[in-house]
């Protein structure tokens, strides 16, 4: 977790220096964050031994934006939460939990704020790419990685100039076309291949927002 925030730190530092550098040639018109919390939920991965699912739980959000203009700009966001490896061999039995695991993602893109006609609640959305990775706790799985897709929909309340509450539903969709083994499970007793191999992820987030100018 240390490290994921230290990388997420270098780079949010480093765009804002290029952002703001007279040299960058395009000065940002507005810099904000937001930290959320929220509930998060998987989709199911079909394998030939049963279904398998990541746990739901809840997850945090911290986000940077930067405004060009317009109500456009672009972000960088960094989600994280803890889970577990649920499975079932058919439809109709009970869900067992196979192993802990953490979820992450790191993700880069595009936002547009709608602003016009809506002074006290502003509609956004966000399409964005990154790594979407599974972070297995237990011996008995590997941690796994994928390039993802990231779509964001919300809206903001401005309750001073600066400070504002947010409240989003955000989809990761991973970009996996090869069958593969769902946290690569180190047994011989389940064959848990699924194509694309990796979950979707659903989360709904609230939280506050701040303009620093």
């Amino acid at each position: 977790m240390r490290i994921k925030i230290k990388y997420f730190a270098i780079i949010l530092v480093s765009l804002t220096i290029t952002m703001i550098s007279p040299q960058s040639g395009v000065l940002a018109q507005g810099v904000s964050v937001k930290s959320l919390v929220g509930y998060r939920v998987a989709g199911n991965v079909n394998t030939p031994s049963g279904i398998v699912l990541p746990r739901e739980d809840f997850n945090f959000q911290l986000a940077a934006e930067y405004e060009l203009g317009n109500g456009i700009g672009f972000d960088i966001s960094y989600m994280a939460g803890p889970s577990a490896v649920k499975f079932r061999p058919n439809p109709h039995s009970n869900w067992n939990r196979l192993g802990d695991m953490s979820i992450r993602s790191l993700m880069v893109g595009m936002v547009y704020t709608h602003t016009a006609g809506f002074p006290q609640v502003r509609p956004f959305g966000a399409f964005r790419v990154g790594s979407l990775n599974y972070n297995s706790n237990t011996p008995e799985f590997s941690s796994q990685r994928s390039f993802a897709l990231n779509l964001e929909g919300g809206v903001k309340v401005p309750l001073t100039p600066r400070l504002g509450i947010v409240t989003q539903i955000s989809a990761f969709l991973p970009v996996r076309f090869s069958e593969r083994n769902f946290m690569g499970p180190n047994s011989s007793t389940l064959d848990l291949t699924g194509s694309p191999g990796i979950s979707m992820l659903f989360a709904l987030n609230s939280g506050l927002y701040y303009n620093f100018w």
